[in-house]
C-alpha cells in the first residue's frame, strides 16, 4: 500500500527531478507527469516519507495525488469516500476542529465550496491547519 504524500511546500522530490516530471498543481498538490518521467528514481530516494514508488507497468515514479482529478472536479479523494470506518479526512482542519469531530463533515462525494476553493488546501508544511490525515479509531 503506498503511503500518502505530504505534498511538502518545498518538496525534495520536486527539486531533485532532472526532467521536472514532479511539479506543483495550483492547489498545492505535488503531481507526477508520467510522460516526462524517465524512471531515474531520484525522487524515490529524495522523499523523506517513502511515499513515492516505481510503477512496475510503466517504469515511472508514482504516488498518491489525493486524487487530483477528483478534487479538480469538486469531489473528495476516493480514499475518503470509500473508507468504511471514516478514518480518512480531507480539507481544512479548522472545520473539523471547530465541529470537534473525527470524521468528514460531508461523506458525500462533493466538497463544500469553501474547501474546494481553498488555494492552499494541501500544503501541510505551509499551513499547519490544512492537511489530509488518516485517523486511527480506537
Amino acid at each position: 500500500t503506498p503511503l500518502r504524500c505530504n505534498h511538502c511546500e518545498s518538496a525534495p522530490c520536486e527539486r531533485i527531478c532532472p526532467v521536472s516530471a514532479l511539479h506543483y498543481l495550483e492547489n498545492g498538490i505535488v503531481n507526477i507527469d508520467r510522460d516526462r518521467c524517465i524512471g531515474c528514481a531520484g525522487c524515490i530516494m529524495a522523499c523523506p516519507y517513502g511515499a513515492i514508488y516505481m510503477d512496475p507497468e510503466s517504469n515511472t515514479a508514482d504516488k498518491c495525488t489525493y486524487c487530483a482529478h477528483r478534487i479538480e472536479g469538486g469531489l473528495m479523494p476516493a480514499c475518503v469516500v470509500a473508507c468504511p470506518v471514516e478514518a480518512n479526512i480531507f480539507g481544512d482542519l479548522s472545520v473539523f476542529r471547530s465541529e470537534n469531530r473525527r470524521k468528514t463533515p460531508d461523506r458525500n462525494t462533493s466538497m463544500s465550496a469553501a474547501v474546494r476553493h481553498s488555494s492552499i488546501l494541501l500544503r501541510l508544511n505551509a499551513r499547519r491547519d490544512t492537511a489530509s490525515l488518516t485517523i486511527s479509531h480506537t
